[in-house]
């Protein structure tokens, strides 16, 4: 029996899916062998579904948790041959298209495609791979029809919107054909074949095969068409209960926007159609073909759907809030004036700033006065939302990460990619990266810099900055060796590569710190750096480093085999991460990514040789992969819009809600076949995606706070908001306001606008808007202090005169005085004071000097001036043309003194050019 369980709260779903476990547990025919069966849609459902289990029994333990595809693939696997993971999937199918689209006979038969292959690069071709396959399973779940009609060599009969026939209809099908050539699969879905093998098993199937008796299926936002007909057919033998949130108790599958409705009734289709509630009309799209798919009769299955012990809850709040989730589930707009909002109703704000650092700093505020006013209210009932997570993530630790004791707040950063979160995947993708270029000073500098790295060939920071300094006084500046500059169609020069700049190292180490050594020349090079004593183990660390460095990027200039790579992956992170220590967990999930690849790529057909590009865009791909979610925390969550849907919370904060940034302007690609012809049931990005606010704005119980950044941060020009957010709005005044004087004071009330910097005395003074408060007690007190008298006083440097200097101040050396005449401050605080501030080092350069600049002059300099003190006359004294700029051997070493090598550029290896 296939059951449905429809309510607008999470919670009642919830507390009803506890009391059918517990149910399941209690019959008679269970075994406790059978774990129960819990379909979710996310990682996040999964996480609160497990506490909640646990809360309710003491422990969480032998239940099973799966997502609808795995499941009924899985269960399909019982009764008839299947492959352990469907081959369809486009993380495998993706590698069986590249290789298809790698088949010039196959792509020549079809003009379009050839035309876009015979200009594209591996990486391009992998890519058109990974849409191709995307748009296969799609087409799978939602367009059977049209594969059955490939599949016998006919069109589908897809028509472009201009009413000509598609014209990537012909390769789509070339392509189903070829794969399912390759894959030998038949023409009915595997699921055909279950049932035929079902029916013959009869009415005691389930047992014979070990298929479960019962389960669960909760909260999933959409349910294909396939897999519902699917469920349909398996309900006869199963039961299956469906737990659905339904924001409106009443039938509203009819109900369309305004917009949409206008249009209708030009077209005399407005039949049936009504508005209900125009929010409700705007946003939830999804959610409606997605309930009205369920209670729908055109499924060829005579199982229909049982509807038990659904229930729909008001909310309980008499505020904004409440009235407005109120009003969408009865299905109605609100009369003007209808909404009640009380003066100290917060429970619906819009938040105004300059950015989006600016909003994280008044959400800190916001949050930190919720919680003085609230002893009951935690931080883990607070959820924080965007639109995207790469640009925010850090924004959000340098904020709420670096607050002092007073005003931290518990909080956790989720659904984060592991090149973002974790070392190991960082040095690896850093690794492949510099592989694939130039392999740049700095690039190769700051790899170093890495902590799994630098841990891995025992480097402290100390020696890190020495490394700094000899690549900078060697001039380094890119390329491992002339090899590399080889393989780039470029002279095989060693100069300026790590290779030349080692042996300098090696060879001042050997001939120690004299004027002689700096003016010996041995095999064209001249020493530099000065390593002595003790540097000698950091130099070899170094060399160790760079050669490791070498075997790891001509290793990877070739292309390789799955295995090949599988192997050469595992080993670079053996190679260069620490495995052991706090690194341990970090590096066995990179290994862990590195071996799903390879299955990828060994089940998905992959025969010819790849290159590093091609390995390193899908190993991200792996790594970074979205689908698993992000999980509710202890502390405030914040999250990817999408990634803790549905969740109930107390407070609901939505940031970023900038115009273009929400809904996003997502185009589906141009080959997409269900973008031409739409049907009801398609998952389609940018309804889905305000299907989402609505989502957000239900799961609210007490506060809605939104954000954006509404004014301009250089001229203060006003800028728009989302276009949800401004529907809200819209929708929100014309409910509570009846003219327009209560409109204005209604938004007002809504609306708070924030200074641009967070030192505003706006938010400090007593008698400002009580909304904005800040807590930071730095500003506090630095405007206290600026406000002591008539007038802002500067505050002195020394309070007191300072103590008689000693006794050797009083010998002035001419070093001493050369010093404080140059930059007395500096004087002041480093020999007086003893304060001494960091300096940044030196920026490492990429490219080669064509000019001496001054640091190379000096170091030149530098290097002739003590042999000229000795006595020693030069033979470029004798030369016709000065030689700084105007020496015209072109060799890089001067004819008149080739052994003091002038233009090899000192110790930093610059080249004075020629003429």
């Amino acid at each position: 029996m296939l059951r449905l369980i429809l309510s607008n709260r999470f919670d009642y779903l919830l507390e009803n899916l506890l009391l059918r476990l517990d149910g399941d547990a209690q019959r008679a025919d269970s075994s406790p062998f059978d774990a129960p069966q819990i379909i979710v849609p996310s990682t996040s459902i999964q996480r609160r579904l497990t506490l909640s289990y646990a809360e309710r029994n003491g422990v969480c333990a032998h239940v099973e948790f799966s997502y609808l595809a795995q499941w009924l693939w899985r269960q399909m696997g019982h009764v008839i041959e299947v492959q352990e993971v469907s081959p369809f999937s486009p993380d495998l199918l993706s590698w069986r298209v590249y290789e298809i689209f790698g088949d010039e006979k196959f792509s020549a038969a079809h003009p379009r495609l050839a035309r876009y292959l015979g200009n594209a690069d591996a990486l391009m071709r992998m890519e058109l791979a990974q849409h191709s396959a995307q748009l296969i399973e799609h087409y799978i779940t939602y367009r059977p029809q049209w594969l059955a009609a490939w599949s016998d060599g006919k069109p589908a009969g897809i028509v472009a919107p201009d009413g000509r026939p598609a014209d990537d209809e012909g390769w789509q099908a070339a392509l189903w054909r070829r794969i399912t050539a390759e894959l030998g699969t038949r023409r009915q879905h595997p699921s055909t074949l279950f049932f035929q093998a079902m029916e013959q098993l009869g009415d005691d199937a389930p047992h014979r095969v070990g298929l479960p008796t019962h389960t669960h299926i909760f909260c999933l936002p959409t349910l294909p068409p396939l897999y519902l007909n699917i469920l349909r057919q398996l309900a006869r033998w199963i039961d299956i209960t469906l737990y659905v949130l339904n924001p409106c108790e009443e039938y509203w599958f009819e109900v369309v926007d305004r917009k949409r409705l206008g249009y209708l009734n030009a077209s005399r289709r407005e039949t049936y159609h009504e508005v209900g509630n125009t929010l409700l009309a705007a946003w939830g799209k999804q959610t409606q073909s997605n309930i009205d798919l369920l209670f729908s009769d055109n499924s060829p299955i005579n199982s229909p759907i049982v509807e038990q012990d659904s229930a729909f809850l008001p909310s309980p709040e008499d505020t904004l809030l409440g009235q407005l989730q109120n009003a969408i589930l009865a299905l109605r707009d609100p009369a003007p004036g209808e909404f009640q909002l009380a003066p100290d109703d917060r429970s619906v704000e819009v938040h105004i700033c300059h950015s989006l650092s600016r909003e994280l700093e008044v959400l800190q505020d916001q949050l930190l006065a919720r919680f003085a006013a609230d002893e009951d209210f935690r931080p883990d009932q607070v959820l924080v939302v965007l639109p995207d997570m790469e640009k925010p993530a850090p924004l959000i630790e340098a904020i709420f990460g670096s607050a002092p004791p007073a005003r931290r707040i518990s909080y956790t950063i989720t659904a984060q990619g592991q090149t973002q979160i974790n070392p190991v995947a960082r040095v690896l993708d850093s690794l492949l990266a510099l592989c694939a270029g130039r392999c740049g000073a700095s690039a190769v500098f700051d790899l170093l810099q890495q902590p799994p790295l630098a841990a891995r060939f025992e480097l402290s920071s100390a020696d890190l900055d020495r490394i700094h300094a000899w690549i900078r006084d060697t001039g380094i500046h890119w390329g491992l060796d002339g090899g590399q500059r080889m393989r780039l169609d470029l002279p095989a020069d060693l100069r300026h590569t790590f290779g030349d700049g080692l042996n300098r190292l090696f060879l001042a180490y050997a001939l120690g710190d004299s004027p002689e050594a700096h003016a010996t020349v041995l095999d064209g090079r001249i020493a530099s750096g000065n390593p002595e004593g003790g540097d000698a183990l950091v130099l070899g660390r170094f060399w160790r480093y760079v050669q490791k460095l070498g075997q790891l990027q001509r290793s990877c200039a070739q292309d390789h085999d799955a295995d090949a790579w599988a192997q050469l992956l595992a080993q670079a992170v053996s190679d260069f991460t620490q495995p052991q220590g706090e690194w341990v967990d970090d590096q066995r999930r990179v290994l862990a990514a590195i071996r799903s690849l390879h299955e990828h790529m060994r089940h998905g057909g992959l025969n010819s040789p790849v290159p590093l590009q091609v390995i390193h865009h899908t190993l991200n791909a792996v790594l970074d992969d979205s689908s698993h979610g992000g999980v509710p925390s202890g502390g405030i969550t914040f999250s990817a819009l999408s990634s803790l849907r549905n969740l109930p919370y107390r407070m609901i904060c939505l940031l970023g809600l900038d115009d273009g940034a929400f809904p996003s302007s997502y185009r589906p690609k141009e080959f997409d076949l269900m973008a031409h012809r739409p049907e009801r049931g398609d998952r389609q990005r940018r309804v889905d995606e305000r299907n989402l606010f609505l989502d957000l704005v239900l799961a609210a119980h007490e506060r809605l706070y939104l954000s954006y950044s509404g004014r301009h941060i250089r001229d203060n020009s006003i800028l728009p908001p989302s276009v949800l957010l401004a529907e809200l709005l819209d929708y929100l005044l014309a409910a509570c306001a009846t003219n327009p004087d209560d409109m204005a004071a209604i938004r007002r009330q809504l609306i708070v606008e924030h200074p641009l910097q967070a030192f505003s005395p706006d938010y400090f003074l007593a008698d400002s808007e009580p909304r904005r408060r800040s807590f930071n007690a730095e500003f506090c007190a630095a405007l206290q202090q600026r406000a002591t008298g008539l007038a802002p006083q500067p505050l002195p440097f020394f309070h007191q005169p300072l103590a008689p200097p000693p006794e050797e101040w009083r010998h002035v050396s001419l070093e001493r005085l050369r010093r404080f005449f140059r930059n007395p401050c500096r004087v002041l605080l480093q020999d007086r004071l003893k304060i001494r501030l960091p300096v940044d080092s030196e920026e490492l350069q990429d490219d080669e000097p064509f000019l001496p600049d001054y640091r190379g002059r000096n170091a030149l300099a530098a290097r002739l001036l003590p042999l000229l003190l000795q006595g020693e006359q030069s033979d470029a004294d004798k030369c016709q043309t000065p030689w700084l700029g105007n020496c015209k051997s072109g060799s890089g070493v001067c004819r008149a003194r080739p052994d003091n090598a002038i233009a090899a550029g000192g110790a930093s290896g610059k080249t004075i050019p020629s003429g």
